[in-house]
């Protein structure tokens, strides 16, 4: 058979309006993400800009009257006083900044937990004093740990960069819960911070043990357990805001050997 090409006439052209269409909505994502990193990025600024202007002890002012039960349910006060001893010897290093600390338990038994509280608060979950044990260098490496982020500002930022983002969504969306802004703000703060707060974190807290106490032994106690709970492969790392349990090890040492050397 005898194939006879024979002209399409108006179904030639049906597949333009669907390549147009195409093109448009890519176009229109490619600019909502545009302007969602200049709005990440802008509100990302001016939130440091504004930390950078507030002094610890204006820090200290205006959170004396939060309450812990924000952001995480209050444990024993009997273990936070047990190591407040600990606290109060490494908080005396020239470079921690200014604040009234305080270090308190949060009632939470199955996640091992740290974490730095706007005003001077420094929260361990109970699960991660369990774990710990009665190892002082591995607590005080916590703690140092803590400081680090207070000492970087992290905490700030991080509350200041939640609260800013969810303002401007707020303005977008036309709500006005603020509610749900200040919850905004409180959850940005107590994620994990990124790979590079993080790292100088343990890097300032191993520095701050061995300074204190002479020696940094076991300070990487907590990485080795976090590595064996959460089992995965270090390149799955990649996908996460911290670093490996391997690498922060790594650079806890480095830091010590550093030290070290005359």
């Amino acid at each position: 058979m005898k194939f006879v090409a024979r002209p399409l006439g108006n179904a030639a052209e049906a597949s333009a309006p669907v390549r147009g269409m195409m093109r448009d909505t890519l176009q229109l994502c490619a600019v909502l993400v545009a302007c969602g990193l200049l709005l990440y990025f802008a509100v990302t600024r001016i939130a440091d800009k504004i930390v950078e202007n507030i002094s610890p002890e204006r820090e200290a002012r205006i959170f004396s009257t939060l309450h812990l039960g924000a952001f995480a349910p209050v444990g024993s006060a009997e273990e936070a006083a047990r190591w407040k001893p600990l606290l109060e010897r490494m908080t005396a290093h020239p470079e921690v900044p200014p604040l009234p600390y305080s270090l308190e338990v949060a009632a939470e038994p199955d996640q091992p937990n740290a974490f730095a509280v706007p005003g001077g608060r420094i929260v361990m979950t109970k699960a991660l004093l369990e774990k710990l044990g009665d190892d002082e260098t591995a607590v005080a490496f916590v703690i140092g740990h803590e400081l680090g982020h207070f000492k970087q500002r992290d905490h700030l930022r991080g509350l200041g960069r939640g609260i800013g983002l969810a303002v401007c969504l707020m303005l977008i969306s036309g709500s006005d819960d603020l509610f749900s802004v200040a919850e905004a703000g409180t959850s940005a703060m107590l994620r994990h911070y990124s790979r590079a707060q993080e790292e100088g974190a343990d890097r300032f807290g191993a520095r701050l043990v061995f300074e204190t106490f002479g020696s940094a032994e076991g300070a990487d106690k907590l990485f080795k357990l976090l590595r064996d709970l959460e089992g995965m492969p270090n390149w799955a790392y990649m996908l996460t805001t911290h670093p490996d349990p391997d690498r922060r090890i790594r650079a806890i040492r480095e830091t010590v050997e550093s030290l070290r050397k005359p």
